[in-house]
């Protein structure tokens, strides 16, 4: 890509308010003030249809249709026709055009997402002409989609055989099966049926597996028609495209095709309650986890209707006040406690439901201490009240959503799908989309009603104490849960196997047979639209203009929105292996323990007031430079422009002056860093098995594996077995040695990003002058000799993670880009098809790091092992066997350059150029690659698999976490 230019302000100033153009009528023209956005509000005539575009200079263009859907039981309905949907439409009859269009478009997003009470269709992309592709595809995909009973047992549910033995298929099946494993899906569930008595919010919207074996195909086409029309739907653009043209298409190719409908998905508020409601369940946890101290509880609320914004906003700051930060009063009495171990699943405020609702409690705790939480959280939240809010807390709460106004990222999703998901929840229920997306007006609104005094008080009163409408949910914990629902649907289908006919046999086995010969076709995908190698920019995108302040100072001019950041990285190389599993720990306390200026509380206030967050981690590479290994510590924050200097020196503070000798505060935060770990491994176990298969094939996949893998858990439960007043006392004295080794002045590299007359260059020096040299002796570590991994981990879940990896020697370039292009050409095709449609799993993926020479293979959410397995041996032969056309080739080579060319702003270029100048990836290099992925032909493909693939999974490393061990 060129270098970007910025794009005339004003290129849909042909569209005026109260004119209409292709049937859509203007009904407001606004200019925000935040990030440069023109607002466009207009209504579809005939349907009622409603659009707002946010015009920008940003060309990663959004663009997103919403239905409203309102599910009237747990069947999983609006999930299992959100997949089913994206299988084949009118004017796009093939199998999978979502999938296949991952191979024929540049995209920067493509998704789809089923929320609690609407389903949307999301996608970006950076390409014009890809965008009209993908707009025409999702369009049809939407409004016109064939929804064969074949697609809904394959994305939905169906019975079929192993051998004589009746077995449940079915990708969303297999999903919820692994959803439903997660202590934090059925808390949120338990919340809800708590909560809602009557509207369909207490329905299980992604679907409970018992209740979507009930759900029909009928069932499905009948939804579809009821509730994906014109006056049901809700369109959303963002970026510099044309919109005229994008009213045009989706009139044309939709909107001439209906007329209005009578709104049928209307969703009630709930009818408000005068009594507590109390509910129970069972969640599953690891044999060998003790029960005892395992339990959760939290207390829910029904707070306030979504659609009006401003009671949602003074809410929504209200509890962050009271759990946002580890200042935060209720949070902070809550866990100074010693009752439990961190916040209770799904705390938060949550603004998913058309009535919002606000839930907190305690996870690890005893069954004797639950009815302790509920009396805590009552009597802190009257003492709040009673006593009243720090005018600091509320003044923190106001500056957080200061900075996310201003904060233009296209992380973890585009700036402009975040813009739509802040709206999107209130929008159809009625909100002004205006007020959504602007949020001066409310924030003004509510400074003026703070300044006359206890107005969050108030809020305490009116939504907590004397709110009626309250829910206490308990979670039990189970070390024999998941063998139970196994046990219960292995009964249930020997029961269903005796009782079949042998014309539902027949049936059965029929269905097994043609979606068979389904996945086997082969189909003319020349139907669908397609960008060509010919659209892609041959020339790298250019970060930044970079200057070189000092030798361990840069800075990066961008366009920050009036905000700076400022990163750093200390060299941690020569740390010893005994030391390296302290690091997390470390990273986690340095922003929460306080220092010996601050307590803990002082320093979270402080963060909060004056810098938009900061973080610590612990980074291993390998460098590009001489394929050393590098092993960095990286400091990441931001600020306004005129906090900067604040937030140099509290990282000075931190840093240099941080204190761990509080020992309550110690194990606090001890127990909370595990909680969070363990409940990231059910619902990400496949980047704990892949973590895991990859670490025996290099010293920076070993070092990952100990820091952010399965071991890092064990350890830190090993280091919390014991934590007397003596063990604690040795964890604080060793986790300042480290930290004393770690910070230096000859070991860091810094960076400044930002407006050119808003860094502060002296600043920085200064910082830099402060840090002592290191006295650090180099560890003298073992020497790494590569290892194949044969691993399994039982986890509480009812599916599995496979993965393997295969370490390549030192290669070229050229056979790097080779395996990259490799890895997509797998994962949208054999692997897809083999492990996905055919196994049911609810993904089948492949990587190559082009840094690690590691190419890996995984499944996500897997109801099969051994068959997964015998697929990843099979794919040496499925390619050296394989016709790969020009076609294959090119969507392959598309596929690849959509990864390398994922939209990044100005500030996230600065950040990949300076990482990647320490580990000596320059933009040259970076170029060279993408030119060899440009210029891949069918024989390299072959010759990298000839040369490197083993054709068996066993001569692989290999990790698999599921329900329970198996023999590898």
């Amino acid at each position: 890509m060129k270098k970007r230019t910025k794009c005339l302000r004003g290129i849909n100033s042909n569209i005026e308010k109260n004119k209409e153009y292709h049937g859509w009528f203007v009904k407001r023209i606004e200019k925000i003030k935040e990030g440069g956005i023109v607002f466009y509000e207009l209504e579809h005539k005939v349907t009622g249809a409603r659009y707002v575009h946010l015009e920008s200079d940003d060309r990663n263009n959004v663009f997103t249709v919403t239905f409203k859907t309102k599910p009237e039981d747990s069947s999983g309905i609006a999930h299992i026709l959100e997949h089913t949907v994206l299988t084949g439409s009118k004017k796009y009859p093939v199998r999978d055009p979502f999938f296949s269009m991952l191979k024929r478009s540049l995209q920067t997003f493509m998704n789809a997402f089923t929320s609690e009470d609407w389903t949307a269709y999301p996608f970006s992309t950076q390409n014009k002409k890809d965008f009209y592709n993908l707009l025409s595809v999702y369009l049809d995909a939407a409004f016109f989609p064939r929804i064969t009973e074949l697609n809904f047992k394959q994305e939905g549910w169906r019975y079929d055989f192993d051998g004589d033995k009746l077995v449940h298929k079915g990708v969303v099946f297999n999903e919820m099966k692994g959803s439903m494993s997660s202590p934090n899906r059925i808390m949120a569930e338990a919340i809800k049926q708590s909560v809602f008595d009557k509207s369909s919010y207490r329905f299980n919207s992604g679907g409970d597996p018992e209740k979507i074996i009930k759900l029909r195909h009928k069932n499905l086409k009948d939804f579809h028609k009821k509730f994906y029309h014109p006056s049901n739907a809700w369109f959303f653009s963002y970026g510099d495209l044309l919109l005229e043209k994008t009213l045009k298409q989706v009139s044309e190719s939709v909107l001439s095709n209906f007329k209005k409908q009578e709104q049928m998905s209307e969703f009630e508020l709930e009818i408000r309650r005068d009594k507590e409601v109390r509910l129970s369940m069972e969640y599953p946890i690891a044999k060998e986890e003790k029960q005892e101290k395992k339990f959760q509880t939290c207390i829910n609320w029904l707070v306030c209707p979504i659609e009006d914004s401003y009671k949602a906003m003074g809410a929504e700051f209200l509890f962050d006040i009271l759990i946002g930060s580890p200042a935060s009063p209720l949070k902070k009495a809550l866990l100074e406690s010693g009752l439990g171990s961190d916040m209770s699943d799904d705390a938060g405020y949550n603004m998913e439901f058309r009535d919002t609702l606000f839930s907190v409690g305690l996870k690890d705790i005893k069954k004797e201490d639950i009815s302790k939480v509920k009396e805590l959280i009552y009597s802190t939240l009257k003492n709040i009240k009673d006593g009243g809010i720090d005018k600091k807390l509320i003044d923190a709460v106001i500056h957080k959503q200061e900075i996310y106004k201003k904060e233009i990222l296209n992380s973890p999703y585009p700036y402009g799908l975040k813009r739509w998901l802040d709206m999107i929840g209130a929008w159809i229920h009625g909100g002004n989309p205006l007020e959504l997306i602007e949020y001066d007006k409310n924030i003004e609104r509510l400074k003026v009603e703070i300044m006359q005094g206890n107005f969050f008080e108030n809020l305490i009163d009116k939504y907590l104490l004397k709110n009626k409408h309250v829910s206490q949910v308990i979670l039990k914990p189970s070390q024999n849960l998941q063998e139970e629902l196994i046990r219960k649907e292995n009964n249930f289908l020997e029961l269903k196997r005796k009782n079949l006919s042998d014309n539902e046999i027949k049936r059965i086995k029929s269905t097994a047979k043609n979606l068979a010969e389904l996945q086997k076709s082969k189909e003319d995908l020349s139907v669908l639209p397609s960008v060509h190698i010919s659209d892609i920019d041959k020339k790298l995108e250019e970060p930044a203009i970079k200057e070189k302040v000092t030798t361990n100072f840069s800075r990066y001019e961008v366009n920050a929105n009036g905000l700076v950041y400022f990163d750093c990285l200390f060299d941690i190389k020569d740390i010893g292996m005994k030391d390296v599993k302290f690091l997390p720990l470390l990273c986690y306390l340095l922003p929460r323990m306080g220092t010996q200026k601050k307590n803990y509380e002082e320093l979270s206030q402080f963060l909060d007031l004056y810098t938009g967050g900061i973080s610590f981690s612990p980074v291993p590479a390998t460098s590009r430079r001489n394929g050393d290994d590098v092993f960095a510590l990286v400091f990441r924050s931001k600020s306004l422009k005129e906090n900067q200097q604040k937030l140099i020196k509290i990282f000075q503070e931190i840093i240099l002056e941080f204190d761990f000798t509080n020992k309550k505060l110690l194990k606090r935060f001890l127990f909370e860093k595990i909680a969070r770990i363990e409940a990231r491994v059910v619902s990400n176990g496949h980047v704990y098995a892949m973590t895991l298969a990859e670490s025996g094939m290099g010293k920076s996949q070993e070092l990952q594996e100990q820091l952010s893998g399965i071991s890092q858990l064990e350890f830190l439960k090993e280091l919390s077995s014991d934590l007397s007043e003596e063990k604690l006392a040795e964890l604080s004295v060793r986790l300042k040695a480290i930290a004393k080794n770690i910070f230096s002045r000859d070991k860091i590299e810094t960076v400044l990003m930002g407006a050119n007359d808003a860094l502060a260059n002296s600043e920085v020096k200064k910082l830099i002058k402060s840090l002592p040299i290191s006295t650090l002796i180099r560890q003298e570590n073992k020497r790494f000799k590569v290892i194949k991994i044969k691993e399994t981990r039982e986890i509480p879940a009812a599916i599995s993670f496979v993965a393997a990896a295969i370490k390549i020697p030192e290669i070229t370039t050229a056979e790097k880009a080779s395996l990259f292009v490799l890895s997509k050409m797998l994962a949208r095709g054999f692997l897809h098809n083999e492990i996905r449609e055919k196994g049911g799993a609810y993904g089948g993926f492949a990587r190559f790091s082009i840094h690690e020479n590691i190419f890996s293979f995984g499944s996500y959410r897997d109801p099969h092992v051994k068959s997964t397995l015998e697929i990843y041996s099979r794919v040496r032969d499925y390619v050296l066997n394989l016709k790969i056309d020009d076609e294959m080739m090119e969507e392959s080579i598309i596929m690849s350059i959509a990864e390398l060319d994922k939209a990044k702003t100005s500030v996230e270029f600065a950040q990949d150029d300076f990482f990647g100048a320490y580990i000596g990836y320059s933009l040259s290099m970076k170029q060279e690659f993408r030119d060899c992925v440009l210029a891949i032909d069918v024989g390299q493909i072959k010759k990298v698999v000839d040369k490197f693939f083993p054709g068996d999974w066993r001569k692989m490393s290999v990790a698999v976490f599921g329900s329970k061990k198996i023999q590898l």
